[in-house]
């Protein structure tokens, strides 16, 4: 008897010290800005977290310390006219802030530095593209390496409306230039469109294009740039039936791979649906050498996915993949999450102001309301060999209304040990943060990390940014103020 007593007492310490080891800072509320109502986290260097606040006609950078209070905050002034912002890169030197501008025929890439004290380095433009006309896609697309020090560009040159080169610049997350290079783009009887573009480690940059006709299926370019701007290799990848949304583009540094994972169409003459989720891998040494694999959905599988509704014949129409994730034995992780958005119309209530033909002289105020479903998520396992092996459902229910789906969703943290997703079980002041950790055994950790009401926060998870192996920074937007949340995980 005694014997148990402490054995249950064991336990309880064990499970006590597990919750109490979490830990998790909130910063106090600021109130936000009408000239800078967004926000997004940047990242963490020595100095803090940085934080980007942001409106049509102003930037604002914070810098918090590790214990989450606010150090300084800084007012950007750029001097050029039609600056767009594309991306803010965290270094040991600070946060390097890239935008861009154009001027008649002209397309400008530029840099500044903001350095740990929060003192902006002067403006300097690191390249520029000269257009036919003033009516050019002027837009710039990035990719970051998986250490986050190498930054990729991608600007898309049009002559007759058609797609012929992309400008690439190579970048360090400091500002400093690796290289620049126009690449051609054939058509091949196809419109091309720039799909995607990566870089690894290296600076190695894989450019992907995407070729569509009205007779051939989809096909994929990959063309790979080394650190001198040459392109070295090129395979194209064809898919053997018809997409279902778009692919995602993987790079798997340790095993030297470019993944694919895209839903593909298996019966044309049925509603477009996914029935398959195919998984493509390509060597980033020899872009020649590919492998294929693809994961039928059979009847039991959509049977589980629906909860029995749907027994046979069935397809997914509403998932989409969000997420790829490498692991170290050479596998890889896709993981798709349920989304629909309805636009209803409904009755908002009598306008005496309207005038009314055949009834009682009052009209009905109609008013359009969009509501978004971010429901189920999906997670599939791959083996080093490109073979399905299982898959997983989390059961998640998420709508609002009217809010573009801002704090539904969910992030997914890799600490190298496992996968852990987070998300509100509600969009509401009363919901829960829950974590809930993936395991290859198919068995899911659910754990409640705090509770919304109680701390005064309305959590923002898809805007999460992992900033450590165990570290997790997220935002809260209530009642106008925003808060910063740090989790140990």
């Amino acid at each position: 008897m005694l014997y148990q007593k402490i054995l249950v007492l064991f336990f309880v310490f064990v499970f006590s010290v597990e919750l109490q080891s979490q830990e998790i800072l909130i910063s106090k509320p600021i109130e936000t800005s009408n000239r800078t109502p967004k926000f997004k986290i940047l990242g963490k260097n020595d100095a803090g977290f940085w934080i980007r606040n942001y409106g049509k006609n102003e930037e604002r950078i914070d810098l918090y310390d590790s214990k989450l209070n606010l150090l300084f905050s800084r007012t950007l002034l750029i001097k050029r006219p039609n600056y767009t912002p594309v991306t803010f890169a965290v270094n040991e030197r600070g946060t390097s802030f890239f935008y861009s501008d154009y001027h008649k025929k002209e397309f400008y890439l530029c840099s500044a530095l903001i350095s740990n004290k929060i003192e902006t380095s002067n403006e300097r433009v690191i390249d520029t593209v000269v257009f036919q006309s003033n009516t050019e896609d002027m837009r710039v697309s990035f990719s970051y390496s998986l250490n986050k020090k190498q930054i990729s560009f991608f600007v898309p040159i049009y002559q007759d409306g058609q797609l012929t080169h992309m400008r690439i610049v190579s970048a360090l997350n400091t500002g400093e230039i690796v290289f620049k290079s126009s690449v051609s783009v054939s058509k091949k009887n196809a419109e091309a469109f720039a799909e995607d573009g990566l870089v690894d480690n290296n600076g190695n940059t894989f450019l992907i294009l995407k070729y569509e006709s009205k007779n051939t299926a989809t096909v994929y370019e990959v063309k790979k740039i080394d650190r001198n701007g040459n392109v070295v290799d090129s395979c194209t990848l064809q898919m053997a039936k018809p997409i279902f949304n778009d692919p995602f583009f993987q790079l798997d540094e340790k095993n030297k791979k470019l993944i694919c994972h895209v839903f593909l169409d298996e019966q044309q003459e049925l509603k477009a649906g996914a029935r398959s989720l195919a998984n493509y891998a390509i060597s980033t040494d020899s872009l020649g050498e590919m492998s294929s694999n693809d994961f039928l959905f059979n009847d039991a599988f959509i049977s589980d996915v629906t909860k029995g509704i749907v027994k046979e014949n069935g397809a997914l129409y509403t998932f989409k993949i969000k997420k790829v994730i490498a692991t170290i034995d050479g596998g890889s992780v896709c993981i798709a999450e349920s989304f629909y958005k309805e636009d209803n119309e409904i009755h908002d209530g009598i306008d005496l102001s309207m005038p009314s033909f055949g009834g009682s002289g009052f009209s009905p105020s109609l008013r359009t309301v969009n509501i978004y479903h971010y429901n189920d998520i999906l997670v599939f396992y791959f083996d080093r060999d490109g073979h399905f092996n299982k898959y997983q459902i989390i059961r998640k229910k998420q709508v609002t209304e009217n809010d573009n789906g801002s704090f539904s969703s969910f992030f997914i943290a890799n600490n190298g040990v496992s996968l852990n997703l987070f998300y509100v079980d509600d969009v509401a002041v009363n919901a829960e943060l829950v974590q809930e950790k993936l395991s290859n055994v198919l068995e899911s950790r659910k754990k409640i990390l705090l509770s919304q009401d109680e701390k005064n926060l309305m959590l923002i998870p898809k805007m999460a940014v992992q900033t450590q192996t165990n570290e997790l920074v997220l935002p809260s937007y209530r009642n106008n103020d925003f808060r910063l949340i740090k989790i140990n995980f």
